[in-house]
């Protein structure tokens, strides 16, 4: 193998070399580019985990509001409660009693009224028989001063 047979293995195997370092170089960009789309994403990822961070607090702090008010609405219905079984007793207690009282007390009037129109309904029967006797006195002592005349 002479000189120039030797160079030129030489020049293909650079040639080859080159080819490989560009296919490297290109490599490499390509990696670069993966890679800071790759920063990109894990920079968007970050922030969607800060929003998401910011989300699940203001969620805590909701949570915690509604955990304060349903322990508000606890107290309340614990209060209605007592509230309401005062108003059932109350209610059986007193005001069923007064009603029972009330009632009593309408039959009694309702008996009185009864008989209060009983006996003025006895009274206008009597002035009626009275009237009508009188009546009937006047025309007895008529026609006993007429036969006294005659």
């Amino acid at each position: 193998m002479n000189s120039e047979e030797k160079l030129d293995r030489i020049m293909s195997k650079l040639d080859a070399i080159e080819t490989s370092v560009g296919n490297l170089e290109t490599s490499v960009g390509n990696l670069e580019t993966s890679v800071g789309n790759l920063e990109t994403s894990v920079g968007n990822l970050e922030t969607s985990v800060g929003n998401l961070e910011t989300s699940m607090i203001s969620l805590e702090a909701d949570v915690s509001v509604l955990k304060t008010d349903v322990a508000a609405l606890k107290v309340d219905v614990a209060q209605n409660t007592k509230d309401i079984s005062a108003i059932n007793l109350r209610l059986e207690n007193e005001i069923r009693r007064d009603i029972s009282v009330i009632a009593e007390g309408h039959l009694n009037l309702d008996r009185r009224l009864r008989d209060a129109n009983k006996t003025g309904t006895e009274f206008e029967m009597l002035s009626i028989r009275v009237g009508s006797l009188e009546a009937r006195v006047n025309t007895l002592e008529k026609k006993k001063h007429s036969r006294k005349i005659k």
